[in-house]
């Protein structure tokens, strides 16, 4: 039959699955007799990881952010590549608004 994860929208697909998962990580600690303070580190590792990343993103975002872009190359961009403004903006600020190459990378890609 149906689960209540089935029903649910995406987001309770995933904390369903979450939670299936750290279930099945509390099974295998007492089946294998896992040491728990092991497994927790090793969980709590992860998350350091992942928050770390997360906060090299935004370090990222904000560095791109302060990367001034001329207008007439976004408005090149925007024309020639037929994209957004934003995402001419920022392929520009990844590239420090070198127009020529933004547009190598975007043939590339």
């Amino acid at each position: 039959g149906a689960t209540m994860a089935d029903s649910g929208s995406a987001k309770d697909k995933t904390s369903a699955r979450e939670a299936s998962q750290l279930a099945d990580i509390d099974k295998y600690v007492e089946d294998e007799g896992v040491d728990k303070s092991k497994a927790q580190e090793a969980l709590s590792s992860i998350q350091d990881d992942h928050q770390k990343e997360l906060e090299a993103k935004i370090q990222r975002e904000k560095e791109l952010a302060k990367v001034k872009v001329s207008k007439t190359n976004v408005e090149f961009l925007v024309k020639e590549m037929e994209m957004t403004k934003d995402a001419a903006e920022r392929q520009l600020k990844i590239h420090k608004d070198d127009v020529v190459l933004a547009v190598r990378e975007l043939l590339a890609s």
